[in-house]
């Protein structure tokens, strides 16, 4: 008992009470798991989706693009109606959105043997075309091949599901008889597989393995242990293989690349792989929740865990770019792999070093044809006709297998080094050129041996930035200059930046050959990102030479200021003029343009705002339009997008239509997340008669956003002039803005000259953020003291709660108050919100760590709506602040950094 309550979060007098009420247990242990879940990857609503598709045996359509067979798309719905007798017409436009993707399939979708009737529009199509489609069931092509060049096989692996291996060996066949009888080599490509099947894992490492231990499940403290080991028969033996690794490589995949390599059976090639050694099982009920539970690690052949390490390819590309304003040749980002995750697992099995790659190569990407990204992975070039892409990875594992000829992987390593050391001095010389070009002398060192580097003039500098200081959203050059005062020439001068500033972390300075008293410069561009918060960050130019490390470096203080950032609140409305009886009330059976109203309450300007929708009404909603973009919305002003849907005549019995909103501005990375629960009211349809002319208020108005709803979307004053579109059911319909209208009551309006433009409405958003003020804004400063005191006050309508995080630990909690309530005068029907019903001061002394210190202060609505402010904090001892602090007035901030 004791044991469980403290498990679910509460005292066992208080759990003793309930122990007796079965449900009541019940109810408290779900709420404890489906916290834990809400920190997991585990998303328990489409594993119930999931469920029932496996229950009704549901067939799905999949129709590949021109540009990628292997791609499955849909490109737009216009319209989207479902008729008794399996119609479904479809119109194709330009646009898209992953909500009406959904909605088609799942549309499209049905029993196996059952038809469908699709009508589709095409560019040079006088008029649609019907196609007449029986479901069938679907094969999904884990596994896709071709035949390269010299008799080479290449075989893409998408993930691990039931029929992998089986595609595997039908492939290998097909390959074989392409080449004549007998391939040179096998290319097995694994790069962003995340995994999946353990059973298909070991059974294509099994098709290229004679003997061993494939992989050791290990669980139970390292107690229970279970080998699966390979099996002589039906194995290709004597095809050498090259294996394709990168950092997006995980789990399944990672235990074939690490039974081949470990098994001598294959060199693996590209980069270190995740690092997800763990296995986990999936329990699911009756009631259609699930648990997913990590139970057990996977060990490689050699008893070697991948959990965090990963696989060490035997030889490591490194892709590298050399521009003017930026170069990527020696940093190397940490990136996304297991080890980094916070609250990963530890290893099981024997605890070795990290293994080194046996050999590292330094390619350059030539920029015209190949991009890639500030992490370093290169991005993926537009797939030719057949969807296949023989990119430099492909090309250099193909070369490769050619020259060596052999099937085990020692054997490959030993022969292959003379192809490799010819490689790399090839990519030595492209790249010396390339800097040639840039006027980078990137001779070599004529000697080997032992020497003293002498020290070097070191400087750093942010170019028309005399006092350190940038925004947030600036593009900023720095510019380092380096002169040798010692009596040696040194050779291949590079700088790269150290620093917790993303902006500015891992830049490089290419300076070449540097001759006794020379001295030379080099400028690096980069930008800091729009949504970054106040902080104080030390630049360290840390100097290399072919000759070694050099004792000195260039320390730079820079300050970045924080902009004043947007914070979204909106209210809807319903356009039903053309599919309902036009009133803006939502009924079943209509179709409606759904009116997103956007305020941006923040201080600070939208750049480029972004609204989708998400269904969860599965089929009571048919999604047709998820996806909108408003673009600019200047602080204090409102904008309206559009989407759309239908409700079905046709209604379970649910109640509630559950859609999730978001609203994102790209330009700063503020968003707001909410989900909204609509009533279709049953059909009653109003008479709805078009008014043309202009009215003018008698009194102060509110503008509804249907006639007779109870949904307020602001307020007008006296004599403030609209153009009237409609009356019906007491109210009169006028237009607000460009694509948005509202509704005024009659009585409130009177006949009125033409308006030059619409009045201004004083929008009253239904749901609003909390808004955050700091009495001292702490971002920036560098302190050198152990604590700092952090005050502000929070403003809402109401308030569930807020805390504070330092560092991502909570140190600070505090639930919200009651809104105070306001009393309805007699002269008025509506009442606007007090946005400042709830005024809460906070107080916390916050304890720093030797360095940056992130803060974080959370203010929540509820589940859903949340405002963030973000700041960063210096703490250095015995220091003092090199350039001014950066220190910004109170203000609210909705998006962590």
């Amino acid at each position: 008992m004791e044991e469980f309550a403290r498990a679910c979060g509460v005292s066992r007098p208080t759990l003793s009470k309930y122990f007796n009420d079965p449900s009541m247990v019940k109810d408290v242990t779900r709420n404890r798991i489906e916290a834990v879940l809400k920190k997991s990857d585990f998303q328990p609503n489409l594993f119930a989706r999931h469920l029932n598709r496996k229950k009704t045996r549901i067939i799905g359509i999949l129709v590949p693009t021109m540009s990628d067979p292997f791609f499955v798309q849909v490109v737009s719905l216009i319209e989207l109606r479902l008729r008794d007798e399996g119609f479904l017409p479809i119109r194709a436009s330009s646009h898209s959105s992953p909500e009406i993707e959904e909605e088609a399939v799942r549309m499209l979708r049905g029993p196996e043997g059952s038809k469908v009737t699709i009508w589709i529009d095409r560019k040079g199509w006088a008029d649609s075309r019907r196609f007449n489609i029986v479901r069938e069931r679907i094969k999904i092509e884990s596994v896709e091949s071709k035949l390269l060049a010299n008799r080479i096989g290449y075989i893409k692996i998408k993930n691990f599901q039931q029929n992998t291996g089986k595609d595997l060996d039908e492939r290998l066949e097909k390959l074989a008889k392409e080449a004549g009888g007998k391939l040179s080599g096998v290319v097995l490509d694994l790069r962003n597989n995340p995994g999946g099947l353990l059973e298909q894992a070991i059974r294509v490492s099994d098709k290229f393995l004679t003997s061993g231990d494939i992989v050791t499940t290990v669980g139970y403290g390292n107690k229970l242990r279970e080998p699966k080991r390979a099996r002589w028969s039906g194995t290709e033996s004597e095809v050498p293989v090259a294996v394709l690794v990168n950092k997006g490589s995980a789990s399944a995949s990672e235990i074939v690349a690490g039974a081949l390599k470990n098994l001598d059976r294959a060199v693996v090639i590209g980069e270190r792989t995740f690092g997800k050694g763990s296995v986990q099982v999936l329990y699911d009920f009756a009631d259609n929740s699930a648990l997913k539970l990590t139970i057990a690690q996977y060990l490689t052949p050699g008893g070697i865990s991948i959990q965090n390490e990963g696989v060490t390819p035997d030889i490591e590309l490194k892709p590298a770019w050399i521009e003017e304003k930026s170069v990527r040749l020696f940093y190397e980002p940490k990136g996304h792999r297991e080890r980094n995750l916070k609250s990963h697992l530890d290893r099981a099995g024997k605890q070795v070093a990290m293994q080194q790659p046996k050999f590292e190569l330094t390619y350059l990407l030539e920029q015209d044809k190949e991009e890639a990204s500030e992490d370093g992975e290169e991005e993926e070039a537009p797939a030719p006709a057949d969807g296949f892409v023989e990119d430099y990875q492909v090309k250099f594992a193909r070369e490769f297998l050619l020259s060596v000829g052999r099937s085990s992987r020692s054997k490959m390593l030993q022969v292959g080094r003379d192809f490799l050391e010819k490689r790399e001095a090839s990519e030595i010389e492209r790249i010396a050129a390339r800097l040639g070009d840039l006027k980078v002398d990137w001779s070599e060192r004529p000697d080997k041996g032992v020497v003293d580097v002498p020290e070097l003039l070191v400087t750093l500098g942010l170019e028309d930035h005399a006092t350190n200081q940038v925004t947030a959203g600036d593009e900023v050059q720095l510019i380092a200059r380096v002169e040798n005062r010692g009596s040696r020439t040194l050779h291949r001068v590079r700088g790269i930046i150290e620093s917790e500033h993303p902006a500015f972390r891992g830049r490089e300075f290419m300076f070449g050959k540097l001759a006794p008293e020379e001295v030379r410069t080099w400028k690096v561009t980069t930008k800091v990102a729009k949504e970054a918060s106040s902080r104080s960050d030390l630049l360290e130019l840390m100097i290399e030479a072919d000759e070694g490390k050099v004792p000195s470096k260039a320390v730079l203080p820079v300050v970045t200021r924080y902009i004043p950032h947007p914070q979204f609140a909106y209210s809807y409305a319903f356009d039903d003029e053309k599919r309902g009886d036009g009133d803006g009330l939502l009924e079943v059976g209509e179709g409606v343009g759904f009116l997103i109203f956007v305020t941006n309450t923040g201080p600070g300007d939208a750049d480029d705002v972004t609204l989708r929708l998400k269904s969860g009404a599965k089929e009571d909603l048919f999604l047709e339009r998820g996806r909108v973009t408003v673009g600019a919305i200047k602080s204090g002003e409102t904008a309206v997008g559009r989407l759309r849907f239908r409700v079905p005549t046709t209604q379970s019995d649910r109640g509630k239509l559950p859609l999730e909103l978001t609203i994102y501005d790209a330009g700063t990375g503020e968003w707001l997340e909410d989900q909204i629960d609509l009533v279709a009211a049953a059909a009653s349809p109003n008479k709805r008669v078009a008014k043309k002319g202009s009215v003018a208020t008698r009194r102060d108005a509110v503008v509804f956003a249907g006639a007779g709803s109870n949904e307020v979307l602001g307020t007008v004053e006296k004599g403030a002039r609209f153009e009237a579109l409609a009356k019906t059911a007491g109210f009169t319909q006028v237009k607000l803005m460009e694509g948005a209208t509202g509704w005024i009551k009659s009585a409130d309006l009177q006949s009125s000259g033409k308006p030059k433009a619409a009045a201004k409405v004083a929008y009253a958003p239904l749901r609003r953020p909390p808004s955050i003020a700091l009495v001292d804004d702490l971002g920036g400063s560098i302190l050198d003291r152990e604590t700092v005191k952090l005050e502000g006050t929070i403003t809402a309508r109401k308030l569930r709660d807020m805390y504070v995080l330092v560092n991502d630990e909570k140190v600070f909690f505090k639930g919200g108050p009651k809104a105070k309530a306001e009393a309805a005068a007699e002269a008025k029907d509506w009442i606007a919100p007090n946005d400042a019903a709830v005024t809460m001061p906070f107080e916390v002394d916050l304890a720093l760590e030797e360095g940056l210190n992130k803060v974080l202060v959370v203010a929540r609505l509820d589940e859903k709506v949340i405002t963030y402010r973000s700041l960063f904090v210096s703490r250095r001892a015995g220091s003092t602040p090199a350039v001014a602090e950066a220190r910004e007035k109170p203000s609210s901030d909705k998006k962590a950094n």
